[in-house]
């Protein structure tokens, strides 16, 4: 272009310089003609020669030199022509190559040039669809609406008119095919001179823009809560219904204002802040972020709204998508919750204290009640141990059941009591199962026994011995099943099976059933069976007795150690308990036999006899396990015919194991005709019975008996029974399944401190019978000062007492051993039994815990665990112990009861003195004096017949002096 424009001023310059020399060189040949002719240099005829020759020869070299220009000139316009063409390749080229859309309208609005981008948006195969037409004809005719669209209206037009920059953004043109897009544009005009000559249009295809904002807008719209959308200036780009709802404002009168107008004028001032920290860092943060904020509402209330924020991506910029949710009806609810909870909170804190009150009442009550049921079941034991008529016998037995029952009611309601609470504690000791099991299960056996019951007890062979856990609450549970399994039972049998369940290294899950023959349980009464006060039947507290708060208390207790019950039932037919409880396995965890005794018993010929079938599988089991060899049958008649072909053969049995009530011929007869049969006489007999009668035990000394055990049996009384009648046949022993209570420990000097005389009577009786030689005080002060003076073993310390109970005793003494280093023992008595009671003696100094009403196993068992080891105390494996045998003695003064009774008075009054001398001069080390004590004891032992027994817990400690 600017050569084009160099050579066309070249042209004209040359022009405007040949032009005076064409006219003037004429004028000077003429004027110089002339004046050559007036001269006289030449005539007329050669001056007008020489004027046209001369004009000839000018004009010649003009011509020459206007050639030559005009040559120049034309070189100079074709390079220009030449330049420009190639400038304008250069720009088409580049307006190509641009991804926009762009095209040249002139002055008529016609196009000039589009580039090939224009080309496809507008749908146009090559530019001659285009070039030369109207523009506004072609792409701009219609509204959005469909109507006509004025080109005055149109933005190149304005633009021409105004001669300024013109920006559409957002306009609807038509394709050469009839399709429309969106687009948005710019209108350049191009000004020449200060003339307008035409426009350049930029073109933007904003389809896809727009429908991803449509498809935000329709997000938006369908959303639950308020939204709005704003930018980084804080403008509303975007509003939803919801948005209007809430806040009050028309969508027209927010979108493109500030969203100050949704905020408080307190908190606005903190808002342009807010926005900036956001797009400078921008983080969603969901709603329920605790942020929440007050919103204005177009009325100028506010509102109470929880807000979510989310980074939004446009083609326009970065947005700013608020979520709104109006939080003032749940702020209200939580403000009622919190209100309720306070309420509840003081509810709580009146029902604990309520709940404190009447913990205490319940062990005011329980001390109350527990204080004179100590003496009513103690003194009832001891006065039952005394020659009575049977009359006498009868009635104070069902005295002393009413007092066990009435405690059964009050242990019940204590427990209950405790669990409601939420303060049942479970203890943690080392026991061996089976032996539990058999303790808890004889007197149930006995007590159903009277109802010609048969109690079963079974224990797997898998099953671990020796666990950890606590065994007072799994005899709870035993007994809560198994008595209700007696009473709601008329004829049949009850049984208790135990096998494992599951099983880790170091814990067992154990399943125990209890199954019976009785009632049954209806149908509909089976989902409040496990429901406190509530039994099947409205009826059967009247019927069969109770308070409905056994199966409570064991449901309670099973949960508690980790297990579960449940229970299975047909009318009529029986039902059937389960649970399973956890403990810990101890090391040694199997079944603990003497050395050698198995292998003693191992391939032995045994005849079991019992008209229960059940009875008989449970017996065979366990013989079997033993590794003997049993032969089970029905009845005494079957039994004499096994045995005497078994004689036959050569093959006689070793043994003997016979129930005693047995349709027919019973375990007596049986053991008469085996007896008086010689082949078959000399077999040993084991009885076994479900119900006991003081003269049981004489007959069986008469019939040569070796054993007489109580159903259940435990598995350890039966072994020990099976391997003594075996190995003793021709010296058959009586053994007895209710021995009396007895300790492993070796007689003792204890201080009894208790204020009521009954209860003082009661323990002292009770210590005295073990050997125990007993001191006695009515208070804690009382016990100081006897402390001051004598020597004792072991205090059994009462808690509760006037002027100085057996807490501040315990405290005192305690005090005083400070300076000594030494550690007397202390065993509370109370009746109390409520929860942080045993707690309270242990942190008073105490080393042990009995509660009232005394149970002797109770008593012996928690000496034998406090007395202290050491010193000149030696323990040892309990040695075969000589008691008195009654029958023998009889024998000795000839069945003379008087003389008998009045040689144990003597011998009573005497024997505790004696001891007491001995235990001095042992303390002495006076071996003289000892010697002197001792001198007549032998010759009055030998007045009193004795037989051996084993001790009742072989596993536990004894001491000898």
């Amino acid at each position: 272009m600017e050569s084009h424009t160099r050579a066309k001023m070249s042209g004209s310059l040359l022009a405007r310089r040949l032009l005076p020399a064409a006219v003037g060189v004429p004028i000077v040949v003429g004027w110089l003609a002339s004046e050559g002719y007036r001269a006289g240099y030449y005539s007329p005829e050669i001056g007008s020669a020489s004027f046209l020759l001369l004009n000839i020869a000018a004009y010649c070299i003009i011509l020459v030199i206007c050639a030559r220009a005009l040559n120049r000139g034309d070189a100079a316009r074709v390079k220009a022509v030449e330049d420009m063409r190639s400038s304008e390749d250069r720009v088409r080229l580049l307006l190509d190559s641009t991804a926009e859309p762009v095209c040249w309208v002139d002055i008529d609005g016609k196009c000039s040039f589009a580039n090939v981008s224009c080309l496809k948006m507008l749908g146009a195969a090559a530019p001659a669809d285009l070039l030369g037409k109207s523009i506004h004809a072609l792409i701009q005719h219609t509204r959005k609406d469909g109507t006509p669209y004025p080109m005055r209206e149109s933005g190149v037009h304005q633009a021409f008119g105004r001669g300024e920059r013109l920006h559409v953004g957002d306009a609807l043109i038509a394709r050469l095919d009839g399709t429309q897009v969106r687009v948005e544009y710019w209108s350049h005009p191009v000004v020449k001179e200060g003339v307008v000559s035409g426009a350049v249009l930029t073109f933007v295809d904003i389809t896809e823009r727009r429908r991803e904002e449509e498809r935000i807008r329709l997000v938006v719209e369908s959303a639950p809560y308020a939204m709005v959308m704003a930018g980084r200036d804080g403008k509303i780009a975007l509003v939803n219904r919801q948005a209007e709802l809430l806040f009050g404002h028309s969508r027209e009168a927010m979108i493109d204002r500030s969203v100050d107008i949704l905020i408080p004028d307190r908190y606005r001032d903190r808002h342009p802040g807010q926005i900036e920290t956001f797009f400078s860092n921008p983080k969603s943060r969901s709603m329920g972020g605790s942020r929440e904020i007050v919103g204005l509402r177009k009325d100028g209330s506010e509102v109470l709204v929880d807000i979510g924020l989310n980074r939004v991506e446009t083609a326009d910029g970065v947005y700013v998508l608020a979520s709104i949710i109006d939080i003032s009806e749940r702020k209200r609810v939580e403000a009622e919750l919190k209100a309720a909870k306070q309420a509840a909170e003081t509810a709580k804190q009146a029902a604990e204290a309520a709940n404190r009150a009447k913990s205490e009442f319940l062990a005011s009550m329980s001390h109350e009640i527990r204080t004179p049921m100590n003496g009513i079941i103690g003194m009832t034991d001891l006065t039952l141990d005394t020659d009575l008529t049977p009359q006498q016998r009868e009635f104070l037995s069902l005295v002393k059941t009413s007092a066990e029952s009435l405690l059964g009611v009050i242990n019940g309601i204590l427990d209950f009591s405790k669990i409601e609470a939420g303060r049942l504690e479970l203890e943690f000791s080392k026991f061996r199962l089976r032996d539990v099991l058999g303790d808890a299960m004889a007197p149930l056996g006995l007590r159903a026994g009277t109802r010609g019951l048969e109690v079963l007890l079974y224990v797997a062979r898998d099953v671990p011995d020796a666990l950890a856990g606590d065994p007072g609450r799994l005899i709870q549970i035993v007994t809560n099943l198994v008595g209700n399994a007696i009473k709601f039972t008329e004829k049949g049998e009850i049984a208790l099976r135990v096998q494992v369940e599951s099983r880790t290294a170091d814990t067992v899950l154990l399943r125990g059933s209890v199954s019976d023959t009785g009632v049954g349980i209806p149908p509909e009464k089976r989902l409040r069976i496990f429901d406190p006060f509530t039994q099947a039947d409205a009826s059967t507290t009247r019927r069969y007795g109770g308070t409905g708060l056994g199966l409570t208390i064991t449901s309670r207790l099973v949960e508690a150690m980790g297990g579960r019950i449940w229970f299975e039932s047909q009318v009529g037919q029986g039902s059937t308990f389960h649970f399973t409880v956890k403990f810990e396995v101890r090391r040694g965890g199997t079944v603990r036999v003497k050395a050698g005794t198995l292998a003693a018993l191992g391939e032995t010929p045994v005849l079991v006899v019992d008209d229960n079938a059940t009875n008989r599988r449970i017996l065979e089991e366990i013989l079997k396990g033993w590794k003997m060899l049993p032969t089970t049958v029905r009845s005494a008649s079957l039994a004499l015919e096994a045995l005497e072909a078994a004689e036959k053969a050569g093959k006689p049995y070793r043994l003997l194991i016979t129930d005693l009530h047995m349709p027919g011929m019973d375990g007596f007869g049986l053991t008469e005709r085996v007896r008086s049969t010689p082949p078959i006489a000399a077999t040993p007999v084991v009885m076994l019975t479900s119900a006991s009668h003081p003269e049981d035990g004489a007959r069986c000394r008469a019939l040569g008996v070796s054993a007489f055990l109580f159903k259940p049996a435990r598995s350890s009384s039966l072994l020990e029974a099976i391997e003594t009648a075996i190995r003793k046949a021709s010296k058959p022993a009586l053994m007895t399944a209710r021995p009396k209570p007895s300790s492993d420990v070796a007689p003792l000097r204890i201080l009894l401190v208790e204020d009521h005389p009954v209860n003082r009577k009661l323990a002292s009786s009770l210590l005295q019978k073990q050997g125990h030689s007993v001191a006695l005080a009515g208070n804690g002060r009382e016990a100081l000062t006897l402390l001051d003076q004598e020597v004792f073993d072991l205090v059994l310390m009462d808690v509760q007492m006037p002027e100085l109970d057996g807490l501040q005793t315990t405290a005192a003494l305690r005090e005083r051993e400070q300076s000594t280093g030494e550690h007397l023992p202390v065993i509370a008595m109370t009746a109390f039994a409520m929860k942080g009671d045993m707690e309270k003696c242990l942190q008073a100094g105490m080393d042990g815990y009995v509660s009232k009403p005394i149970r002797p196993e109770e008593l012996f068992s928690v000496i034998a665990r406090v007395v202290p080891e050491g010193g000149e105390k030696v323990f040892h494996t309990p040695t075969p112990t000589e008691v008195f045998d009654r029958a023998a003695a009889l024998e000795r003064t000839g069945g003379d009861e008087d003389l008998l009774r009045e040689l144990a008075g003597l011998f009573l009054r005497d024997f505790p003195e004696r001891m007491a001398r001995a235990r001095r001069s042992v303390e002495l080390k006076d071996a003289a004096a000892l010697a002197a004590v001792a001198h007549t004891s032998p010759e009055r032992r030998r007045r009193w017949p004795s037989r051996t027994v084993n001790s009742t817990n072989s596993s536990g400690p004894s001491r000898t002096w």
